[in-house]
This record gives structure tokens, C-alpha cells and sequence, in this order.
């Protein structure tokens, strides 16, 4: 027993040396109780270690086992907005600091300072590249000078981190600046048409990090070819591509893009999905865009006052329509639905019809507070959640709201009460 104690204690001082730690403050110190440390894979994240705070302080020891690459340190609720990115390469210690406003901040760390640095460098330059365009008529003199300031800062950093973990990151951020002044249409379209020319999405290191993630994100935002970053994932084992495809998808129906959300589906996630018979994927694509703007809305079925079977799409009497599910035991529904009466009643006749979908428990409860919205065409929806009709509209919550027109063709989802009441006024107005 003794003995093997004595070998622990031998072993011990050697496992510590083989542990890099990851330390620094947060301000304002009240505001932060914990750090949690995880491994970023290509399609998720891996717990490694936490912490707690002391003050706005912290220390933690990452095991020797860990892999070098980037991990995501999340220090609040919701993670996936209180993170921050950083480099663990195994051979140093990192001190950083974070501030509320500034964000995260390297004291320490050869990797992760050459990586700040080297963004912030070409950051700047792009930006005084930008400015002269702004100016109508480019020096370019001036250009000229700028663009061989790129190729001299690209590669001092190449050459700074040959031998690094970064040094990955650096390379396949590279762009090949022209040596002679182009007229500003000629240099954006060169930087989109080279913009993954030094990136290999294949490279574990890049994929292992969030770094074709944020550059394929940036280049659809600057009004990147959908069909180009498809081709640019091509070499990628089919769940990576899938993953990130969906990933992209995802960020433009966040962006309320959802013609490219569409297309982007349309033309290669589906196809690569049912290749990969992933058919939850499927259906919630498909879903997705039969309930975007400018999609004719699902029909469905209903029972007139005299008994009688009638469609919705065959429903007349207005030049627009408001689809509202609610339920008569949803607080905010018996609440919003007399205002929405009430303010319908200041719209001209027949421009403006609500037809209001109850998705119900009991019918009995529905048909009483029925009474209390003579104006609306009411349609019962027996099953609540699992309703039909209100799968079929990916109802989630009640109230949820839209305007359609006269053919039943989505014009608008407004989020809240409000925003619809916004929409009308704004139609109004057109």
C-alpha cells in the first residue's frame, strides 16, 4: 500500500507537467459564476473541463490527452451566444481576459495572439481598401500599395507561424491580392470567385474548429453563390457536408432568407439527405419551404353553419385573409383575439377576413368562448397538438398568426400580436 502511494506521488509532479492551464478574469466580475471548456469535432462539441469563478477569476487545467485544436469556452446562458473561440495547442499556457463590451482578449498565448493579430491586421487593411473605394474614383496608386501591403502582411504571418497550430488558419485565410488597381466591381468579384482557394475543407485541423463555419457564413452574407459553397464542401465525407449544409440553411432562416434558404434545400440538402435516407431532414425541409412567403398556404377542411364540407382554398369574400390558431385555454390567445375583433373593425369591409383555428381538447370549451368573436369564421381542431391541420402549419405555440391573400399565398408570419397589427397597418398604407 505504502509503496503504491509512493509511486502515485512520484507519478503526480509528471501528469502535471504534462497539463497546459487556460486562465484570466471576467469583467464585471459579479455578472460571471462559471466556465466550461469543450472540444469542437466536426459536427458537435465535446465536454473537456469546468470551472468556477472566483471574483471574476479563473483557472483551469486541460488533461495532456486532450487534442490540440480549437475549443469553445461558454461562460453563460444561452451557450450558443455566450462563447468565445480559442486555440489549444498543447505546448503553452493561455491568460486571457474578457470584457463585457470589448469581448475576449489574449495576455498570453503565442497561438491565439498571432491568430488576433493577423485578423485584426487584414481587418484593417480591407477596411482602408474599402475606404478609397468609397471615395468614386480609387487612387490607384494608393490601391496598388494597399493590395502589396496585403501580400506582405499574408506572408509575415505565414512565415511567423509555420510552425504553429495557427499557422493553418492563416494559410487558409489567404487571398491573393491583385498587383494591379482594379475598378471596385472587378475586385469583389475577384474576391468571391478565390475566396476558398486556400481553404481545404477536408483538413481536420479546419474542420475540427468553426473556422468553415464563419467563412462560408460570411461569404453568403456578402452575397456568396450557393451553388459555390456546395461545390466547396464536395470533397467532404456526406454527414460532414449534410451537417454543414444544414448549418448554413439554418443561418438563413435566421436571416429571414428564405428564398436561399429554399434554394439552397431545394438543390442540395434534400438530395444529399435522401442519398443519406434521412428522411426527418426531409419532411422538415420540405415543411419548411411549403410555409414560406409566397408558398400557397396548406388546404384543409371545415364544416359551414349548414354542415356542409368546405376548403379553404376555395374560401372568397376578401381580398386578404389572417389564418390565426389559438385555443380557448391559452391565456395570451383570450387576451389578443378580442383586440385583433376589435381593430379588424376599423379595416374597410372586405378587406381584411379572420378565420380563427382552434386547436382543442374540448370542443364544448371552444364553441363558449366562440361566442365571444361573432366576427371570425371559426374552425374546430380536435387533437390540439396533434391536430392535423396544425402539423401541417408547424403550429408550435398559440396564438400563431398569418396573412395571406385572396388565392391563400403567404405574405407574412408576423411573430407577435404586435408585428401583425404592424403588417395590417402596413398594407393598409400600400
Amino acid at each position: 500500500m505504502i509503496r503504491n502511494l509512493l509511486l502515485l506521488m512520484l507519478l503526480n509532479p509528471l501528469l502535471v507537467l504534462g497539463q497546459q492551464t487556460i486562465s484570466g478574469t471576467f469583467s464585471p466580475a459579479e455578472k460571471y459564476e462559471w466556465g466550461i471548456l469543450y472540444r469542437i469535432d466536426p459536427t458537435s462539441t465535446f465536454y473537456t473541463v469546468d470551472t468556477r469563478f472566483q471574483e471574476g477569476s479563473f483557472s483551469m487545467e486541460v488533461d495532456s490527452t486532450q487534442r490540440p485544436g480549437m475549443y469553445r469556452f461558454v461562460y453563460g446562458i444561452p451557450t450558443d451566444v455566450n462563447n468565445f473561440d480559442l486555440i489549444y495547442s498543447g505546448d503553452e499556457d493561455i491568460i486571457l481576459e474578457f470584457d463585457e463590451v470589448k469581448g475576449v482578449s489574449f495576455i498570453e498565448s503565442q497561438e491565439n495572439l498571432m491568430w488576433e493579430n493577423y485578423r485584426s491586421s487584414i481587418a484593417e487593411l480591407n477596411g482602408n481598401i474599402e475606404k478609397v473605394y468609397a471615395e468614386g474614383q480609387p487612387d490607384g496608386t494608393i490601391l496598388t500599395a494597399l493590395f502589396e501591403g496585403g501580400r506582405t502582411i499574408q506572408d509575415a504571418f505565414e512565415a511567423s507561424s509555420k510552425d504553429l497550430l495557427v499557422g493553418h488558419f492563416i494559410k487558409a485565410s489567404r487571398f491573393d491580392y491583385p498587383t494591379d488597381s482594379l475598378s471596385k466591381a472587378n475586385y469583389q468579384a475577384l474576391m468571391m470567385k478565390n475566396y476558398f482557394k486556400y481553404t481545404d475543407p477536408t483538413a481536420a485541423v479546419l474542420q475540427n474548429s468553426r473556422f468553415i463555419y464563419n467563412r462560408v457564413v460570411d461569404f453568403i452574407k456578402n452575397g456568396g453563390d450557393l451553388d459555390m459553397v456546395a461545390e466547396f464542401l464536395a470533397p467532404t465525407h456526406p454527414e460532414y457536408r449534410k451537417a454543414m449544409l444544414l448549418s448554413f440553411w439554418q443561418q438563413l432562416v435566421l436571416d429571414k432568407r428564405s428564398d436561399a434558404a429554399n434554394y439552397l434545400s431545394k438543390n442540395h440538402l434534400v438530395p444529399l439527405a435522401r442519398e443519406l435516407n434521412d428522411s426527418v431532414l426531409v419532411d422538415a425541409l420540405l415543411k419548411y419551404e411549403s410555409l414560406s412567403i409566397g408558398a400557397r398556404a396548406p388546404n384543409f377542411s371545415y364544416q359551414d353553419k349548414n354542415e356542409k364540407t368546405r376548403w379553404f382554398h376555395d374560401l372568397d369574400g376578401a381580398e386578404h385573409f389572417i389564418l390565426v390558431f389559438w385555443s380557448s385555454v391559452c391565456s395570451h390567445c383570450l387576451k389578443e383575439l378580442p383586440q385583433l375583433q376589435k381593430h379588424m373593425q376599423s379595416i374597410p369591409d372586405g378587406s381584411y377576413k379572420v378565420v380563427a383555428f382552434g386547436l382543442e381538447d374540448d370542443i364544448y370549451n371552444w364553441k363558449n368562448e366562440t361566442y365571444r368573436l361573432p366576427d371570425f369564421l371559426h374552425v374546430p381542431g380536435l387533437g390540439k397538438w396533434e391536430n392535423e391541420t396544425g402539423k401541417a402549419y408547424d403550429v408550435t405555440k398559440t396564438p400563431t398568426y398569418f396573412i395571406l391573400d385572396k388565392d391563400k399565398t403567404i405574405l407574412a408570419k408576423p411573430e407577435t400580436y404586435e408585428e401583425l397589427i404592424e403588417s395590417l397597418e402596413a398594407n393598409q398604407q400600400e
